[in-house]
């Protein structure tokens, strides 16, 4: 999570002229902080504005609350110690200004301060969220969220010019969302991430987005039954990502729907030839449902796509070897000549598959050793 610096000196005096009588010493002491960036001047106006915003006049005045956002964005950014709660309440200030007083003259201005105030909200959740304050984080994003939607009001979005090298600086509605949905999650607020994502995929949906999306609805109660039409409307518009592919082959497996399972299987080998992850559920869905065949092919076709890939290979040496031995056993019951065939075949071939194992894996030697001599001593 990157953050984002924004620090401003706001001249009060130049930017509102001539004051009401109760806001002049505020803004003198303003005027000093800028000649002497003294932090005592700028309480001093703060302690003054607070005073007058709690009498009727002040209650009244767009410039008292205008320049109490200011004082409290400016403190917040020269004072020693960085407390948000100046930042949230310099954002009511502002949100005042834009919503109760319409036709103050400065509310363009307003606009563009209470973008700086975003930037530190972004910043401050981060910081939360990284000293295990999760509901802290989340409450400060939620706020966030409120500021972007009043800043929505005037067309604006949280972005500025730097004045250094003229470049403009932009935070991005997803990267705030991705660090809410987050937040939110840690916090246990999985309904508002699902909201989030919700959101972010009608507007613009990714792979991740739906994975992330899935994931939820298959850990919060209330929202399994949504879990079918949303996979297949992920796979519909990312027929290829490989774990989508996954999810909805867990799914089917878990319905017991294994011919369905199947199916997309082979769908996500064609279009995922490497993903070696596919051929061995397939491999395994086929020897369960006693298609021993179609699981060596499987597996010869996992291992012809990865020669050397140690799962593959060891699984396909174990079915091989768990074959024989099904074989041998009904030899020793009903000496079947048949039987004797197969698992004297078998364990040749299984002896050879996991050799060529252990050249793969020399640190499972140990291991091989003890089934490679169990064969031999079969033999």
């Amino acid at each position: 999570m990157k953050h984002f610096l924004v620090v401003l000196i706001f001249s009060c005096l130049a930017l509102l002229g001539m004051a009401q009588k109760p806001l002049d010493k505020a803004k003198i002491s303003l005027s000093n902080f800028q000649k002497s960036k003294s932090a005592a001047d700028l309480t001093e106006a703060n302690t003054q504005i607070d005073a007058f915003l709690k009498t009727p006049e002040g209650l009244k005045s767009a410039e008292a609350f205008f320049l109490s956002g200011i004082l409290k964005k400016n403190i917040y950014d020269f004072g020693t110690q960085k407390n948000e709660k100046l930042i949230t309440d310099a954002y009511q200030n502002f949100k005042t200004v834009l919503t109760q007083f319409s036709s103050f003259e400065e509310k363009e201005k307003t606009v563009e301060f209470t973008k700086y105030l975003g930037f530190d909200l972004y910043n401050v959740g981060i910081e939360k969220f990284n000293k295990k304050d999760y509901q802290g984080a989340y409450q400060t994003y939620e706020l966030l969220q409120d500021l972007q939607n009043e800043l929505a009001k005037f067309d604006q979005t949280l972005s500025y010019v730097n004045q250094t090298n003229n470049q403009k600086v932009e935070l991005k509605s997803s990267d705030i969302n991705n660090n809410f949905i987050i937040f939110a999650s840690n916090s246990g607020n999985d309904t508002k991430a699902i909201g989030i994502l919700e959101k972010e995929i009608e507007t613009f949906p990714t792979a991740n987005k739906y994975l992330q999306l899935l994931q939820f609805y298959v850990k919060v109660p209330g929202y399994e039954a949504k879990f079918p039409k949303l996979i297949d409307q992920a796979l519909d518009k990312f027929p290829k990502d490989a774990d989508l592919l996954i999810y909805k082959i867990n799914h089917l497996m878990d319905k017991n729907q294994n011919t369905e399972a199947v199916s997309y299987l082979k769908k996500a080998i064609e279009v995922q030839p490497s993903k070696i992850e596919f051929y061995n559920i397939l491999a395994n869905i086929h020897e369960k449902d006693g298609r021993l065949d179609e699981a060596i092919k499987t597996y010869e076709s996992a291992i012809k796509a990865q020669p050397n890939n140690y799962e593959a290979n060891f699984n396909y040496a174990a079915l091989v070897y768990n074959n024989s031995i099904k074989h041998y056993n009904a030899y020793n019951k009903e000496a079947r000549p048949d039987d004797q065939k197969k698992y004297t075949e078998g364990f040749a071939k299984a002896l050879e598959l996991f050799n060529k194992v252990k050249t793969i894996s020399p640190k499972d030697s140990d291991k091989l050793n003890g089934i490679i001599n169990k064969i031999q001593e079969i033999k």
